[in-house]
């Protein structure tokens, strides 16, 4: 089950073209290339704070219920929904925490991180000598190492505050 998530990113293909200037097309260069994941981790993600706000209205319901003049006919009659009620937050909720979870730290956490290391070193590697003699010693690895890491957080961050 875990592989289905940890090879839907290929991050060592070559890049057709190197990344463009400029901080959003900087971003969608690299978004594009996996906005499935992204449109997966928002629809789980949005399962989940709809499950959550429900969530209070079930607890209307059952204080309606509970308050019935004939409880026991009350507790009949709503049985259908109490079930349904009892599935969604038993059966629905941990099962799309649990989808969200997989999507997160098994595709797109490593792999978008991958992606873009592999594919800014592969940009970074066809520049000229001349660039790495005028740089400090250890800034291009430090830039190639964490820019990854912040556009990948940057966007997922993005994806669960929509």
């Amino acid at each position: 089950m875990f592989a289905f998530f940890e090879q839907r990113i290929r991050p060592t293909v070559v890049p057709d073209k190197p990344p463009p200037p400029g901080l959003l097309a900087f971003y969608w260069h690299f978004v594009s290339q996996t906005k499935g994941l992204y449109a997966a981790l928002f629809a789980t993600g949005m399962a989940v704070a709809l499950i959550d706000t429900l969530v209070p209205v079930f607890i209307g319901r059952l204080v309606r219920v509970m308050e019935a003049t004939g409880r026991a006919t009350a507790m009949h009659e709503a049985m259908p929904m109490l079930i349904g009620m009892a599935l969604l937050i038993l059966v629905g909720r941990p099962l799309a925490i649990l989808i969200d979870s997989l999507i997160r730290h098994n595709a797109v956490v490593p792999g978008v991180k991958s992606l873009i290391r592999w594919q800014s070193h592969w940009h970074v590697i066809r520049q000229s000598w001349s660039l790495f003699q005028n740089d400090f010693a250890g800034r291009i690895a430090n830039r190639v190492m964490n820019t990854s890491e912040a556009v990948r957080e940057c966007v997922v961050s993005s994806v669960h505050a929509v």
